[in-house]
């Protein structure tokens, strides 16, 4: 009975001492999305859960520990199968296969924005890009009919030029969506200065003033041209894809 006992006290010292091999502490930080107008702020009571882990919360300064319950050396990668809390959402949308730096020392960071916020600053983008895209189309027409009272060009070019214009705005319809989402979502905490002010001009629909701040700006023109057109472009190329794909399964 006494070699049973001591073999089952073995057992259960080697369990624990194999936990604490391999179970490891991680720290982290939630914060909402800085704006233009201010640094962003700790949130409280955000559940978050590690692969393989347990479930934790942050606390009134937006702190978390949690123990991840996998061998990690410094720099190897750890994912999250869970961060929640009601009226928030990362501003990652693939948050949750992202992959995180496991650091001893260094804690992970976690940006939320309130639904409240982003469909407000979404809606403001849309309008006032919407409405920008339209008096320059508006413009655009009118010059080009100009151009034809006064025969510089033929009616089949004009046709044409018209027919290019509505596809540009058709397009710009497509993209419209995922440009709001994309700069309602931008963090101005992670933005230089010069940045912030352009994502704030794109916010405000003051397209011109922010395209004349990305040209005259050096190698900042290029940080900034791809924050603005890249990842938009790609996005656009994605949804016209999804239409199609769409119509394939609807036709089918």
């Amino acid at each position: 009975m006494r070699n049973r006992l001591k073999a089952f006290i073995s057992l259960i010292v080697c369990l624990c001492y194999g936990w604490t091999v391999y179970a490891q502490p991680q720290e982290g930080v939630v914060r909402t999305c800085g704006t233009a107008r201010k640094k962003g702020d700790a949130v409280q009571g955000v559940i978050l859960r590690p692969n393989g882990g347990n479930e934790v919360k942050s606390d009134k300064d937006g702190h978390f520990f949690m123990i991840l319950q996998q061998k990690l050396a410094e720099g190897d990668s750890f994912h999250f199968s869970k961060v929640y809390k009601k009226g928030y959402e990362p501003i990652d949308k693939n948050i949750l296969n992202r992959k995180f730096v496991y650091s001893s020392s260094v804690p992970v960071e976690i940006v939320l924005i309130s639904t409240q916020q982003l469909a407000k600053t979404k809606a403001n983008v849309e309008s006032k890009a919407r409405k920008n895209a339209e008096n320059r189309c508006k413009k655009q027409m009118a010059e080009l009919k100009t151009q034809l009272n006064a025969q510089q060009i033929n009616t089949g070019d004009y046709q044409k030029q018209v027919q290019e214009l509505e596809r540009q705005m058709q397009l710009f319809e497509v993209l419209i969506a995922a440009m709001a989402d994309h700069y309602a979502r931008t963090d101005y905490n992670k933005l230089d200065s010069l940045n912030a002010v352009i994502n704030e001009c794109i916010i405000n629909g003051e397209l011109e003033k922010a395209d004349s701040l990305i040209n005259t700006k050096g190698d900042v023109k290029i940080r900034a041209y791809d924050n603005i057109t890249k990842g938009l472009r790609l996005r656009a190329a994605e949804i016209l894809i999804d239409s199609i794909k769409n119509e394939i399964n609807r036709d089918q």
